[in-house]
């Protein structure tokens, strides 16, 4: 092999123009540069393949070996077509001879027919032939077709309309599908205009959301979903189920989808609606019987008949029960429309806690009474703000549910201590206790188990959403912990005295 086959290697010029030949003669000289630059072709992470103007193997690389599955040994001195005839008649062979013919590199790209890879080639001409660098970026393109495939499907749901998508940064809507700007009544050209921003379209008690939104998914958050409202352009308002998940870092943008929620809204209205109408119509029927069921236990106390009061004494539980199932619905209502009333004032939180035990204790009307033992441990003598009538609604629920789901049992166990500058007060039952799949639902509204276990327990769904609210509205917090079979144990945590001002309303 001679060193002059490789003249047509312009790019490995620049390598040998460093090497000291100052003190060697000219065959020296010839020597050491071939040595040289075939130590460089060995070492390069492309395959190189020279070919003269006969298309023959002049000198192929070990990388090249490697790609085109042949020892060199098997190359050197045959054709480039004898060896692959299956490059005849192809854009490879176009590419070869107009590269040779022109004298001009070429630059290419392609799917080899002979190696069923995908190459990227280099082509440079010279008077003894070819010069030829292959990268096999057969990996790259079957990431850019697999990211072409999620493009293209990604679009075609985006275009499908089923639900309204946007990408935004911070501040601006760049883009937003027809299911969206329908939804609005807005038009590309709108979402252009100078001040119709991310802000501008939200109402302001959503902004905080919004932003929490963002910082959760800048640090990391995967995926976030929460309800909001949207500003209509005739200003009316658009309720909307919200999923939003980060598109990129840098800059900082986020895929929005949102899903019109405005009929399931009015369908709760219409719910709402009933409830409230339900709950004010069978008040004064319920409070009428309630009177003439009293009225009835006095005459016949008065007449020493003894047989009738005590069903008069049943019926008696069974309207206050229907009571505190009615009065449980008006609070749903006034919860809606945020019209629950307050009546704030100081409290001590272990005074309150004794009275409800003892409350229960006392009370011979209510069937659990003389079934479960209800046992009070702890102190904090702490003080808190509230309504104690709200609080005491919390905790009697939660106590009544745990008679209520452990009926094998026959205590219930309340604690109180602080914890962490927080009041916290745990329900512990000894029952059936909540799956795990419940768990994230049980505070939620009408919300039921429907299973083996539950099944023929009454109950509207509410008494603990109620619950929940009330804590919530007291600037605490309520969670549950549970084990099938071994119980489960409520906890409500409230903020002392020193960390929420009193603010009284007025009136109170």
């Amino acid at each position: 092999m001679e060193p002059s086959k490789f003249s047509a290697a312009e790019p490995l010029q620049a390598f040998l123009q460093s090497i000291d030949v100052t003190t060697l003669s000219a065959d020296e000289k010839l020597h050491a540069l071939y040595n040289q630059m075939i130590m460089l072709l060995e070492r390069i992470t492309d395959a190189f393949i020279a070919l003269d103007t006969s298309w023959r193997y002049v000198y192929v690389n070990q990388r090249a070996e490697e790609i085109l599955g042949f020892p060199r040994a098997e190359l050197i001195g045959k054709s480039l077509w004898d060896v692959f005839p299956a490059l005849l008649d192809t854009h490879v062979e176009q590419l070869f001879r107009k590269a040779m013919q022109t004298q001009q590199p070429i630059q290419s790209e392609f799917l080899s027919p002979a190696l069923h890879i995908w190459l990227q080639v280099h082509i440079y001409p010279s008077s003894n032939g070819l010069s030829i660098y292959l990268l096999d970026i057969t990996q790259r393109k079957c990431i850019e077709e697999e990211l072409e495939q999620r493009s293209t499907l990604a679009k075609r749901f985006v275009d499908s309309n089923i639900i309204g998508v946007l990408l935004a940064s911070e501040h601006y809507i760049f883009e937003a599908n027809d299911a969206f700007l329908d939804l609005l009544g807005y038009t590309r050209a709108d979402l252009q205009a100078p001040g119709i921003n991310w802000q501008s379209i939200t109402p302001p008690e959503y902004h905080a959301q919004d932003q929490q939104m963002l910082q959760q998914l800048k640090d990391g958050v995967h995926h976030v979903t929460f309800e909001k409202e949207y500003y209509r352009k005739d200003g009316s308002r658009a309720p909307v189920m919200l999923g939003a998940t980060l598109y990129q870092a840098q800059p900082f943008q986020v895929v929005c989808f949102i899903l019109d929620i405005s009929g399931r809204k009015a369908i709760e209205q219409r719910k709402d609606d009933f409830i409230s109408i339900t709950g004010h119509e069978l008040k004064t029927p319920i409070t009428t019987i309630k009177g003439y069921t009293q009225l009835l236990h006095k005459i016949l106390e008065r007449q020493r008949i003894q047989e009738p009061l005590l069903f008069l004494e049943k019926m008696n539980e069974q309207i206050d029960t229907l009571t505190r199932l009615v009065n449980d619905m008006l609070d749903v209502s006034r919860m809606h429309e945020g019209k629950l009333e307050f009546q704030l004032a100081e409290m001590e939180i272990d005074t309150l806690l004794h009275d409800i035990v003892e409350t229960f204790q006392q009370m011979k009307e209510q069937p659990s009474s003389a079934t479960h033992t209800i046992i009070l441990t702890g102190e904090t003598h702490e003080r808190i703000v509230g309504d104690p009538n709200r609080l005491r609604q919390v905790f009697i629920n939660l106590i009544n549910n745990a008679i209520k789901y452990s009926p094998n049992a026959n205590r219930v166990e309340l604690h109180v201590e602080k914890q962490h500058d927080d009041i916290v007060v745990s329900v512990r039952d000894y029952g059936i206790g909540i799956p795990k799949e419940h768990l994230s639902h049980i505070f939620d509204r009408f919300y039921r188990i429907y299973d083996l276990q539950h099944k023929g327990i009454q109950g509207l769904g509410i008494g603990l959403y109620i619950s929940s609210e009330l804590v919530q509205r007291h600037g605490g917090k309520i969670w549950v912990e549970s084990e099938v079979g071994k119980g489960t144990t409520f906890y409500v945590s409230l903020p002392p005295i020193y960390k929420r001002q009193l603010q009284m309303p007025p009136g109170v």
